[in-house]
């Protein structure tokens, strides 16, 4: 299940529940319009659990539900406030789907410009070969003994081979190096994001440790703890559950000893300042000095790391992605220039013959 069903789902459900329908009628009603099937089914065993008079929170067991939209609903039924739980979870997947939206575009952009590149390097290399195989390698005539003359004025000696690939390396290293190394370059750089984009490790540190990523991930943790928090949840069970989102990362470890230091004792402010690590001392700062507005500043956290990695993303669309295909485009022409050379050096074996 994908946090944007998710969102439209309980959007939907949050307003037919608001206006007395029940929730297995409102599933009934959404289940129509849905087209992922696997949503759909969900829904569907939902409805059919709760129409045989079983538990809201029994009834999504098992039916492959994050565990944070459980207890969501869980929480909402329990105190009364069901349309409030399925707004919450409506809220907090829309903020995840924002966030990972923003990440993809983060990232695609790049990556899209490298292979695109990578593509035109290449066909610049293949077509800077061909020339020099039809142009140079191919035997042009033959002096008064039967020894065959190349275009660029070198004698060959030697029985006549096919010309290919490897015997433009063979015969013009240098040349053959100024014309591969850019596609070599931009295939490397390629495969090498690729890989780090790949590793989980690199995910979890750099996307709490590189700009753009680090607030986007700030912007949906802010979400995460508003969504959760404005439901009823505890401000240490909120935490808890939170850091088990983010479990395994950086920002993973904070939270849980944030958890720590409430479990303690401790009040949020002494519990938050006191903990250093990845989330920086602004969201700290904002969290501890909430006060009763706690959700407040939560939701004004999420805005805020939410502009800035909308900033960080039109960075990469307006500034780096340009300067990119600049510093690229300045390398293929380098790397065009032996095609001016090659039918230079053959015009002058054609006026020579």
């Amino acid at each position: 299940m994908n946090s944007e069903d998710l969102a439209f789902v309980n959007h939907q459900l949050s307003s037919m529940v608001s206006s007395g329908i029940p929730l297995e009628g409102a599933l009934r009603d959404v289940v129509r319009n849905l087209k992922t099937p696997s949503m759909r089914a969900a829904c569907g065993k939902l409805a059919e659990r709760l129409e045989s008079g079983q538990k809201l929170n029994e009834a999504l067991e098992g039916l492959g539900f994050p565990v944070v939209y459980r207890r969501l609903l869980a929480a909402g039924s329990a105190s009364g406030r069901l349309q409030n739980g399925l707004s919450a979870a409506a809220d907090y997947y829309q903020s995840q789907t924002l966030t990972i939206h923003q990440l993809r575009a983060i990232l695609l952009y790049p990556l899209v410009t490298l292979l695109l590149l990578l593509g035109v390097s290449v066909i610049v290399g293949l077509t800077v070969t061909l020339l020099y195989n039809e142009m140079v390698m191919n035997p042009f005539t033959a002096d008064m003994s039967g020894t065959p003359y190349y275009t660029l004025g070198r004698p060959f000696s030697g029985p006549m081979e096919a010309p290919s690939f490897f015997h433009f390396m063979r015969a013009d290293p240098v040349l053959f190096i100024s014309v591969w190394w850019v596609p070599v370059a931009i295939g490397l750089l390629l495969i090498t994001a690729v890989c780090l984009i790949g590793n989980h490790r690199f995910r979890d540190w750099g996307g709490w440790r590189i700009p753009g990523f680090r607030d986007a991930n700030l912007s949906l943790t802010a979400s995460q703890l508003a969504s959760i928090h404005r439901n009823g949840t505890s401000w240490p069970d909120t935490v808890s559950l939170v850091a088990g989102l983010h479990k395994g990362t950086p920002a993973g470890e904070e939270l849980e000893m944030w958890y720590a230091s409430l479990e303690q004792g401790k009040v949020r402010p002494e519990a938050v300042m006191g903990i250093k690590g990845p989330i920086p001392g602004l969201f700290r700062w904002v969290v501890a000095a909430g006060g009763e507005n706690l959700l407040d500043s939560l939701d004004h956290l999420t805005s805020l790391y939410r502009e800035r990695a909308k900033y960080y993303h039109d960075l990469v669309i307006q500034v780096i992605s340009p300067a990119l295909i600049l510093c690229a485009a300045v390398f293929i022409v380098f790397q065009s220039y032996p095609v001016v050379s090659i039918l230079t050096r053959s015009m002058n074996g054609i006026v020579g013959f």
